[in-house]
């Protein structure tokens, strides 16, 4: 199951995810029937039952691959809220998703169902598109970039299978260079969701959190008209929530209708796993 916090009501609602148990740099996850053993660095305290982890499905082992049965397929879905997900046991040990950003998604499905007006988000570093899929509403238009184009397939694949039409448009960019490009457009955004990776590689250049975030923030407020929302959240280990802030400070839309929180998992055992943080504002 998932915290509550003070980012709003949050709870194990229609969504096929536990956090079994974790410790000792694993953490071991239950996707749907899959039980999955991966490494997790901020697991650093040991495993509250290491009977448990008999029941594993796959073992993901950095530098060597997935440690999986013969016969066990390597996609499956699951389901989050009102939408099916395609999961894949992917080489670099991710499965498509990130649970902690549960919280996140109940936000957008929420905004999206009670907010009346038409929304431009720009969805950047968008992964799978998970998040994606819980801001369309028949009004919003959303614009979902990733650097990767095995992600932008695979989120396209996520849409497919949950929507019809065609209100998404799926860019293969660096984000960065994408932002640019929409500015010169005289493109803008009433709607803003990064989840930045602390590096990245894309087609067109690389990015560091480090390096790129004042940057973005920049070209946020430089593409921003009439902001209605922003979310940005970091997994990254020299951005505390004080760091955090001070730069979201600078948006030009920034004031006190904010929230800045962990991103933290919690086991069976009720044991928390912190997975990083997020700001989140939001027009009124």
């Amino acid at each position: 199951m998932l915290t509550n916090n003070t980012a709003g009501g949050v709870g194990p609602l229609n969504f096929d995810y536990k956090l079994l148990d974790f410790g000792n740099g694993r953490k071991l996850e239950q996707f749907g029937s899959y039980i999955l053993d991966r490494p997790s660095p901020a697991s650093t305290t040991k495993p509250s039952n290491p009977e448990i982890w008999h029941t594993k499905t796959a073992t993901f082992i950095p530098e060597v691959g997935w440690d999986i049965p013969e016969n066990l397929y390597k996609e499956w879905t699951i389901s989050i809220l009102d939408a099916v997900v395609r999961l894949k046991l992917s080489v670099s040990g991710q499965v498509g998703i990130f649970p902690e950003q549960y919280q996140n998604w109940i936000f957008l499905r929420d905004l999206s169902d009670h907010c009346t007006k038409e929304l431009n988000i720009l969805n950047g570093f968008a992964y799978t598109g998970i998040s994606t899929i819980f801001s369309v509403n028949g009004l919003n238009r959303i614009t979902h970039v990733d650097g990767s184009s095995s992600a932008i397939n695979w989120a396209k694949e996520n849409y497919k299978m949950n929507f019809n039409s065609s209100g998404v448009r799926f860019i293969n960019d660096d984000m960065i260079t994408f932002m640019n490009k929409e500015l010169k457009r005289g493109k803008k955004y009433s709607g803003f969701i990064f989840d930045p990776p602390e590096f990245g590689r894309g087609p067109n250049g690389e990015w560091s959190l480090k390096k790129d975030l004042e940057k973005l923030i920049e070209l946020t407020n430089q593409l921003a008209y009439e902001p209605y929302f922003f979310i940005f959240s970091t997994h990254s280990q020299w951005l505390g929530k004080k760091e955090l802030l001070s730069f979201m400070k600078k948006l030009k839309f920034f004031n006190k209708n904010y929230e800045i929180f962990d991103l933290d998992l919690v086991s069976e055992y009720n044991k928390k796993l912190n997975m990083g943080i997020c700001f989140r504002w939001i027009s009124h």
